[in-house]
């Protein structure tokens, strides 16, 4: 029983270390960047989205580039990548196996086959389109499959 608590304390611990961690680099990335825009008016421009806080005398130019320049760029990266890995989660846990990827189940080359389909129709303005229905469909054939066999590591 202590041990489980235990457990749960480390997770916790890490968890918001690794929350505090993301925050930090997201306001970094937001800072970086070509036009020079200081650490100082970054912090306050991203804290006047969620508080509050008066930017009277920071240049509006600033706070345009950070509000609809970097911050949706960094926050859509961060999101990205989180679904990234909840998908790779997700695959793994469905198929019992740590070593599963897009790339070995065929839903990479799904998604390039409906890619091609789009270019071959010459229909480029649905390029993505299909590249993402394609690569749903592979991935629907693959959880069929692997709820039909009893070997999850076959199918890998």
């Amino acid at each position: 029983m202590k041990n489980n608590i235990y457990n749960k304390a480390t997770f916790y611990k890490r968890l918001f270390l690794l929350v505090i961690l993301i925050i930090i680099l997201i306001i970094l990335s937001v800072f970086l960047g070509s036009a020079n825009v200081s650490l100082r008016d970054t912090v306050r421009i991203i804290l006047s989205n969620i508080i509050n806080i008066s930017l009277e005398d920071i240049k509006t130019s600033s706070v345009l580039i950070i509000n609809n320049v970097r911050l949706p760029r960094v926050l859509l990266a961060v999101l990205v990548g989180a679904g990234i890995s909840a998908c790779g989660t997700s695959y793994q846990s469905i198929l019992k196996s740590n070593i599963v990827d897009p790339f070995m189940l065929g839903i990479s080359s799904g998604a390039a086959f409906g890619a091609t389909l789009a270019l071959i129709f010459k229909m480029d303005n649905l390029l993505r389109p299909f590249a993402f229905i394609f690569a749903i469909l592979v991935s629907l054939i693959v959880v069929y499959i692997s709820k039909k066999t009893s070997n999850k590591l076959s199918l890998v």
